[in-house]
Order: C-alpha cells, then sequence, then structure tokens
C-alpha cells in the first residue's frame, strides 16, 4: 500500500508508475489538489484540502489505464478516468469566494476501454455521491448510479456507447443531454422513496430514445419519450400526456398515486397495452386515443369507480354483458364512461 501525505499538494503524473496496493493520498493544505496516474489498475482514497473547510477544497484528478476504484474522493472539481470505475463516498463540495454566489465543483468521470472489455461507471464501493456542480459521466458500456442518497444538485450529462444507464437521486434530478443505444434500458429516478409519502423530487428530462423506459419522480417534466421497449412511467404529480409525445413499441404503464392521469394526445403510441392506474380517492383517468389500442384502467379506491375513454377516430362499444360494469354514457360514441368495482373493470377490459 502507499500513503501520501502532504499540506501543499501530491502531484504524482508519471505515465509509468504502478501502485499495485491501494493508495491513500492526502493533501491538507489551503492549497492542495491531488493528480495521480497509474499504469494499471488503481485502487485510491483521495483527499484535496482540509476536512470541514470547504474554502480550502481543491481539485483532484486521478487516472487508471486499468481499472480504476475510488473509495472514497473529496474536493471540489474531480476528474476519474479509467477503463472501469468503481465509485464510494465522492463529494464534489461547494466554494464560496466571500463575492457574490456560490459555486459547486464538478464531477467528470471517464470510464473507456477497448471492445473486448466494455467500460462501466458503478457505485458498487460504499458511500453516495455528493456534487454541487455539474456532472459529466461517459462510458462505453453501462451506467449505474442508482444508490437512494446519491445528490447531484447541478445538471447531469451522461453518453454511453452500448450499455444501459440507470441513475437515481435522492432529491431533484435533471438530465441536461442524454446519448446512449437505443437497444438499451434507461431508468432515471428522483426522489428518495416510493412509499406512502411520496417521491418528493423532481426529475428534468431531454428527449430521449431507449428500449425499456423507466422514469419515476413526483413531477416528471420532459419532452419526447421513445421505448423500443416497455414504458413505466410513476408521478405523484399530474400526469399530463399533452406536456409529452410518447412512442412506445412495447406495453405503457403509468401511474399516479394521487390525482388523475390525462392522456390527452392522439398522436402518442401507446404500444401493444397501456395500463393507467391512479389509486387515489380523487383519482380519475381520461384517455385519448387514435385507432386500436387495448386498455387497463384503474382509477379511485377499491369499490366503485369510473373510468373514462375516448378515442380520435371512429366509436368505442364496450359490451359490458354479466361483468357488473354498467356503461353511464356514450356507449357506442367517441367517449364512453364506465362504474364498477376496480376489479370489474380490469376483467372487462383485459
Amino acid at each position: 500500500e502507499t500513503t501520501l501525505t502532504a499540506p501543499g499538494g501530491i502531484t504524482l503524473d508519471e505515465t509509468t508508475h504502478d501502485f499495485v496496493g491501494a493508495v491513500t493520498a492526502t493533501a491538507a493544505g489551503t492549497a492542495g489538489s491531488v493528480t495521480l496516474v497509474d499504469a494499471n489498475d488503481l485502487a485510491a482514497t483521495v483527499q484535496a484540502g482540509m476536512a470541514g473547510s470547504i474554502e480550502t477544497f481543491n481539485t483532484v484528478s486521478v487516472t487508471a489505464e486499468g481499472a480504476l476504484s475510488i473509495v472514497e474522493a473529496l474536493g471540489f472539481d474531480i476528474d476519474l478516468t479509467g477503463s472501469s470505475v468503481s465509485l464510494g463516498a465522492i463529494t464534489a463540495e461547494e466554494i464560496d469566494p466571500g463575492e457574490g454566489d456560490p459555486f459547486g465543483g464538478d464531477l467528470t468521470v471517464t470510464a473507456k476501454s477497448d471492445a473486448e472489455d466494455p467500460s462501466l461507471i458503478t457505485d458498487t464501493l460504499a458511500g453516495a455521491l455528493l456534487v454541487e456542480g455539474e456532472t459529466v459521466l461517459v462510458a462505453d458500456g453501462g451506467i449505474t448510479l442508482d444508490d437512494a442518497d446519491h445528490d447531484f444538485v447541478g445538471d447531469v450529462t451522461v453518453t454511453d456507447g452500448s450499455g444501459a444507464i440507470s441513475l437515481r437521486d435522492a432529491n431533484d434530478l435533471t438530465i441536461a443531454a442524454l446519448t446512449m443505444e437505443t437497444d438499451q434500458d434507461l431508468t432515471l429516478q428522483a426522489g428518495s422513496s416510493l412509499d406512502g409519502d411520496g417521491v418528493e423530487g423532481e426529475l428534468s428530462i431531454p428527449g430521449l430514445s431507449a428500449d425499456d423506459v423507466t422514469l419515476i419522480a413526483e413531477t416528471i417534466t420532459g419532452s419526447t419519450v421513445t421505448a423500443d421497449g416497455d414504458l413505466n412511467f410513476t408521478s405523484d404529480d399530474a400526469i399530463n400526456g399533452d406536456d409529452f409525445a410518447f412512442t412506445v413499441a412495447g406495453e405503457s404503464a403509468f401511474t399516479r398515486k394521487v390525482g388523475a392521469i390525462a392522456l390527452l394526445d392522439t398522436d402518442d403510441d401507446f404500444g401493444t397495452l397501456l395500463t393507467a392506474d391512479a389509486p387515489s380517492e380523487d383519482g380519475a383517468i381520461t384517455i385519448d386515443l387514435l385507432g386500436e389500442q387495448t386498455v387497463i384502467a384503474r382509477a379511485g379506491t377499491p369499490g366503485s369507480v369510473t373510468a373514462t375513454m375516448d378515442v380520435g377516430e371512429g366509436i368505442l362499444t364496450i359490451v359490458a354483458g354479466d361483468s357488473g360494469v354498467t356503461s353511464s354514457s356514450g356507449n357506442g360514441a367517441a367517449t364512453v364512461t364506465l362504474t364498477g368495482t376496480l376489479a370489474q373493470i380490469d376483467n372487462l377490459l383485459t
């Protein structure tokens, strides 16, 4: 193992260095940055600045030609590069210059390797990420940073050449740009939980295209969502399809724990099956469809509920039979309102 301690900074950037054992590098002075380079694999714990004194934090740069494992990194701007990168507790802190607003430290993680070994960015080590500034993630083979305690305060930019992407933020998550292969899965979640108290986070996304797409947050804002596989869209705030353009090849599932779901853009394509769940007392579902579509709609708490379905062209006829469901209005028209229990409506429409 290698232990390095210096008040004024640590720079070991010769490309032929080889730290076979773990490295601990601490530059605890007021101007102490840390730069490390390893010709092979590297496992490191790095501190640039005095712990508890953020005005002293400085830059961290760690590069490995092989796999890079960062057990812990504390500093201002943090730049990490390896064939694959495993992250533990990473803190890119905020600096207050004393003149105007504070500004946050950035995190850049780059994982690139040859074609034989796909590069990954993962959070397999113990700890969470706190990035006060912007985050840039670049990988060839996949990105998984889905610990519930991660906090990406600034914008996140993601580029992945051929792997799945899964990101989670304990608070708000803003994806400024996202590039990935459309045959890979994408999961984005903002908020700390999915249990009774809600998700408590805002997810902001650009136009995106992937295979299976999962989006989870209290509030979700964006534009175009294209899923070559399935779409799972869960929000505790208003789900208004007019805010998005959905194109789904597989199945679509929309869930809102409190309040209504309105999917009213007849240009949307919800794939082979559309499921909408609004299970609260004030849950209501309104859907406009263009052409033929199989729908499962569950609105309201158990007991008698009401579901409204619309088609953009033609008429909709529901044959209730002995299902127990009644058509209170519009059967044989463009809009049909059904009343019954969740189970009755579910059985009728499946």
